[in-house]
């Protein structure tokens, strides 16, 4: 009895030794992490754009006028206003419905993308192309509907590139018909605003990829990826299911998602000559593919609400990955050997205060580039990078810089850089 008793009292001491070693660890685990507060968050070079009002930001055409676009509340009425000005005088506005946007400014001419009024409405676009004094030179019917991911258009040299997708008629349709064309891709010069060449396709719903002077798209119909050259030359470069946008990475390679096994994502990494180097299964769907130096991150979630983050050689070669519980949709950011990562939980605290709510949803982790192991791990409360930018197909997307906005109890605003 004396020995089973002495036995308790022994696992029970290595349970509070053990306890208080891992609190330690913890502790100077997080004591590692160094908060550098931004005072005057406004004025830093890498918030200026965040901070910029939408009725302050613009594009410029080539002969200085700089356009402005976005939406106004006029006497109850939700309108896109267009406002064109040339140092600091205002030129011109128009307005227009709420189905109006504002597609590119390229060289000395305004493009815009003219839905229906009504944004529930699957109808198809018009191109319209203004001129820098207000005058519509061009209003094309389209056919198809812009496609949109984070952006609709990408232009290199004097050709406007965008993609048209007839998606509402596999809707009425209730299904994609083999062997019907839904898909145009399309060159505009930027010169005269006058559509180039058009080409159909199977059904391409992601605006093209543009990489070393030539857009690609992938076509879910025919199981292909396919370049266009500025003259509308077409290439079939791969077949296989694709489904989303190519990615190009910093040394050429390209990286391509098929669905494998079990509803799986599959990424196929293509060299320069479009060869297959090699290919991996990841658990769930990719939320994102981000290049640091020779290194690559890939995020998954399953649809149970279970993330991991992958980090492998650009020879597919895994170095390390974790797994955690929650969403991941601000890609990672990176200082020295640290990564960090935001991590959106599925059932936040929230708190009302007199004229706002926060939404306490996320913790912020820390994480070590060599070895994936975990050192830091933020209470919860509302933090984001205000410094993450919507990944833009056919562009290596590179770590944010980990600038932490966050939100307090009392709703107050601070923003940090961690390091």
């Amino acid at each position: 009895m004396k020995k089973r008793s002495a036995r308790i009292m022994m696992f029970i001491s290595l349970i509070l030794i053990f306890s208080f070693f891992r609190v330690s660890m913890i502790s100077a685990a997080t004591g590692v992490v160094k908060k550098v507060n931004i005072s005057n968050p406004k004025s830093h070079p890498l918030l200026k754009d965040y901070f910029t009002p939408e009725n302050k930001r613009n594009l410029k055409t080539d002969n200085g006028v700089q356009v402005y676009s976005y939406p106004k509340d006029i006497s109850m009425d939700l309108s896109m206003l267009l406002i064109a000005k040339k140092s600091g005088k205002t030129l011109w506005k128009k307005q227009y419905h709420p189905g109006v946007s504002l597609l590119a400014v390229e060289g000395n001419l305004i493009f815009l993308d003219e839905r229906s009024p009504s944004l529930l409405d699957n109808s198809p676009s018009n191109l319209v192309v203004l001129n820098t004094k207000g005058k519509t030179l061009y209003r094309t019917h389209l056919n198809g509907s812009i496609a949109y991911d984070g952006y609709e258009s990408v232009s290199f040299g004097d050709v406007l590139y965008f993609v048209t997708d007839r998606y509402y008629d596999r809707i009425s349709e209730g299904r994609t018909t083999p062997g019907k064309k839904y898909s145009r891709v399309l060159g505009i010069s930027i010169i005269t605003g006058k559509i180039l060449w058009s080409k159909s396709l199977g059904v391409v719903n992601r605006p093209p990829a543009l990489y070393k002077g030539k857009i690609y798209v992938t076509d879910q119909s025919s199981k292909s990826l396919i370049s266009f050259d500025s003259k509308g030359n077409e290439k079939v470069l791969i077949k296989d299911s694709f489904y989303d946008a190519p990615q190009f990475s910093p040394k050429g390679q390209i990286y391509m998602k098929t669905i494998g096994k079990g509803e799986d994502d599959t990424i196929n990494v293509y060299d320069k000559d479009f060869h297959l180097s090699w290919k991996k299964t990841f658990n769930g769907y990719v939320t994102f593919i981000i290049f640091d130096q020779d290194l690559i991150y890939i995020g998954s979630t399953d649809f149970e609400g279970t993330s991991w983050i992958y980090t492998l050689t650009d020879k597919g070669k895994l170095q390390w990955s974790i797994r955690y519980q929650g969403e991941n949709s601000q890609g990672v950011g990176v200082s020295g050997n640290k990564l960090f990562f935001i991590n959106k939980i599925e059932n936040p605290q929230i708190i009302h205060l007199k004229n706002e709510m926060v939404v306490l949803e996320n913790r912020i982790y820390g994480i070590s580039k060599s070895t994936g192991s975990i050192f830091y791990k933020s209470g919860l409360g509302s933090y984001s990078f205000p410094t993450y930018q919507i990944p833009i197909a056919g562009k290596s997307i590179k770590p944010t810089v980990p600038i932490i906005e966050e939100k307090s109890r009392s709703g107050k605003l601070s923003y940090y850089l961690l390091k």
